[in-house]
């Protein structure tokens, strides 16, 4: 007979009799239904983060689109305006398949990644603008592009807005994930399972944090207005669009595996580098948005530069590596061959290890892009490119 008192041990602050007791009978949850219960705690979240929103005006909140959905993803659509993704499939029993893989390394999820179809019109989207506010990011999404500090800003601030609007669905996921995609389970596969939850859960609170700080400061930024302490660095292609992002990266390594910062580390301030990759009508362009004082973010930049990889590779990589927010043109996908393809599902199955310096970029060609113009606010980037 299990004391009533004990509280549970997974750490839910229940008791154990209203908590954990019997989940080994219990039926297990689907992963289709666990995707769909995640998906519906996003819903939930619908909230204006425009600068000058006003919660009695704001009240028409769209499903706005993070990657542009008239000319980038418009592009990368096939016949049935289908886009496709990279996503894991985590339907495995934890214990089990340990004793086949080493999953808890780099690449050690390969096999469970998979490929996603998703319609243009569901894809990158967020409730996170109202219809009024929303047109602030025309600049970025109709026409041709222009580089200058005011659409830098703007790419940063919806990278942000992103990854704060995905932190807090994540938290408020999070009870529901850990009160049931143990059941049915194994005690040793429950212990995995809620010990991985907990890390994640910890990690979104902590990103969540981030995030808003991120947002309000950027928020004044946008009122003063002052767009200068946004740093930018800008690559412009001519070739077709494969594969478009929109994401923040926290490198806790160079490209030389030179160390930046511990992302573990909760009461750590950890920087952030913004990427989007999108085309306009005539270009492709690779954007880089990062705080002016990131010095990190700087160091990292510098490292990439220096080397001696492929830039559009080495963007690929990254792409693949840091974000579930890339979508791609099956087409491009069938034409890189299995082995680039196994390639990419193993940076996309290392996202979610922190810790640890990322592999070395590898030497193969992703695009067909070629360079016709680069643009930074920093003078030093540029002449180290134009030094190479």
């Amino acid at each position: 007979m299990v004391d009533e008192e004990v509280q549970c041990w997974c750490g839910s602050g229940l008791l154990f009799q209203e908590c954990h007791f019997g989940r080994e009978e219990m039926k297990p949850v689907l992963p289709k239904q666990a995707e769909r219960a995640s998906i519906e705690s996003f819903k939930t979240t619908e909230i204006c983060f425009h600068p000058f929103a006003d919660e009695l005006k704001c009240d028409d909140i769209i499903r706005a689109h993070t990657v542009s959905r008239g000319q980038t993803l418009k592009a990368l659509a096939d016949s049935t305006n289908h886009v496709y993704q990279l996503g894991l499939d985590l339907s495995f029993s934890p214990s089990r398949d340990l004793e086949q893989k080493d999953l808890f390394s780099p690449g050690g999820m390969k096999d469970l990644v998979g490929i996603k179809k998703i319609g243009t019109k569901k894809a990158s989207i967020i409730r996170g603008f109202c219809g009024r506010h929303d047109s602030v990011f025309n600049p970025i999404e109709s026409g041709d592009l222009v580089i200058n500090s005011e659409n830098a800003f703007l790419f940063w601030f919806r990278s942000v807005v992103f990854e704060l609007y995905q932190k807090i669905g994540l938290v408020d996921s999070g009870s529901y994930q850990r009160s049931n995609l143990d059941k049915g389970q194994t005690f040793a596969d429950q212990v995995l399972i809620q010990a991985s939850l907990g890390w994640i859960d910890t990690g979104a609170k902590h990103g969540l944090r981030r995030y808003r700080d991120l947002w309000k400061r950027s928020c004044f930024l946008y009122r003063k207005p002052n767009y200068e302490e946004i740093s930018y660095l800008v690559f412009k292609y001519e070739g077709v669009l494969g594969y478009s992002v929109t994401c923040n990266l926290s490198p806790e390594y160079d490209c030389n595996n030179g160390f930046l910062q511990k992302l573990a580390n909760v009461k750590n301030m950890f920087q952030v580098l913004s990427l989007t990759v999108l085309s306009d009508k005539r270009n492709i362009f690779v954007v880089f948005t990062w705080q002016s004082k990131s010095k990190r973010i700087y160091k990292f930049l510098r490292s990439l530069l220096n080397s001696s990889v492929d830039i559009p590779s080495a963007v690929t990589e990254l792409t693949f590596l840091y974000s579930e927010n890339h979508y791609f043109c099956k087409s491009w996908w069938d034409g890189l061959g299995e082995e680039k393809q196994n390639l990419l599902k193993r940076r996309h199955s290392s996202l979610i290890y922190t810790g640890k310096p990322i592999e070395p970029f590898s030497l193969e060609q992703f695009t067909d892009w070629k360079e016709v113009g680069v643009f930074s606010s920093e003078e030093d980037f540029l002449r180290i490119l134009k030094q190479g």
